[in-house]
């Protein structure tokens, strides 16, 4: 039941008429198609985990539950969460012959809950910025970037940066980089003689869309990959401007982590064979598909 209520709310934030549920991902795939149980245990990387986690055969994930296709959501037809995150997290698991043991949290818990040891790992569509570098650390396995929707018939010029959001109502989703950065470069605008943006700060994504559908905001600015997916399915509803400030996205770690190198091993061991690209495939998301992973890379300011 609980997969069928989130399934009608995204259905609805996405004004995806026709919405066949939250597990159609139209045409880049199935969303149910396995990818992930052919991938075998690498013995070499495997003897590079922490013994407790050897010992205990899991990995605690904490897994931003709130979520939206393709990253992570609901499956409307057996009630479990899906998405790329979610066959990247199983497919890690696959190599390093653990299981992931993914525990539901919100966005703003995660990292807070790292650092008292209660998670080994979170996982959120996390993109790295040095603010959060001096919380966490990053091992990456995509890339994303702020993209920018706005409602069908918006005459919009691509935007640069925040100094192009001048004079408009611009939403986002409370506790990204995307707030932050807004609120920090808000004073563009009177640097340049023109009035500011408003920034409306929404608690879901769903909940932002729904927004500029009804006309409260000129631009939302989120995740260029959903707004990607999300504009594809809008049927002429939503168009999608652009995107700027490419950010890694990446599993998240308490400080020296002992797992960050045998993370960062399983995903390049997954890139070099050839099991991520099926991955990154099956959502459409071959755009953002990077060909190595990192371990704290240079991350947004």
């Amino acid at each position: 039941m609980r997969g069928r209520v989130l399934a009608a709310v995204l259905c609805t934030a996405l004004l995806t008429a026709g919405c066949a549920g939250s597990g159609d991902t139209g045409a880049e795939g199935d969303p149910v198609a396995d990818v992930v149980s052919g991938i075998a245990p690498n013995p070499a990387i495997a003897a590079k985990l922490p013994p407790q986690v050897r010992a205990s055969g899991r990995i605690r994930v904490a897994t931003a539950a709130k979520g939206s296709p393709p990253i992570r959501y609901y499956s409307e037809t057996n009630g479990k969460l899906i998405g790329v995150e979610i066959d990247l997290q199983q497919a890690v698991g696959r190599v390093l012959g653990v299981r992931m043991d993914s525990q539901d949290a919100t966005f703003d818990e995660i990292l807070p809950a790292l650092g008292s040891g209660r998670y080994d790992l979170g996982q959120g569509n996390f993109g790295v910025t040095e603010e959060r570098k001096k919380l966490v650390d990053f091992v990456t396995y995509y890339d994303d970037g702020f993209g920018f929707l706005v409602r069908a018939g918006r005459q919009q010029p691509p935007i640069q940066g925040p100094a192009d959001l001048c004079g408009l109502r611009v939403g986002t989703t409370a506790g990204t980089s995307f707030e932050q950065v807004l609120h920090q470069r808000v004073g563009e605008c009177a640097a340049r003689s023109r009035a500011d943006y408003h920034v409306s700060v929404y608690r879901s994504t769903a909940d932002s869309m729904l927004a500029l559908s009804q006309n409260k905001m000129d631009v939302l600015v989120s995740s260029s990959v959903f707004l990607q997916y999300a504009a594809e399915r809008q049927r002429g509803r939503m168009t999608y401007v652009n995107k700027i400030y490419d950010e890694h996205v990446g599993f998240v770690l308490k400080h020296d982590s002992p797992l960050s190198e045998p993370l960062r091993l399983a995903v390049q061991q997954l890139i070099d064979d050839g099991a991520y690209q099926k991955i990154m495939a099956k959502w459409g998301l071959e755009s953002a598909a990077i060909r190595q992973s990192q371990v704290n890379p240079p991350g947004l300011r």
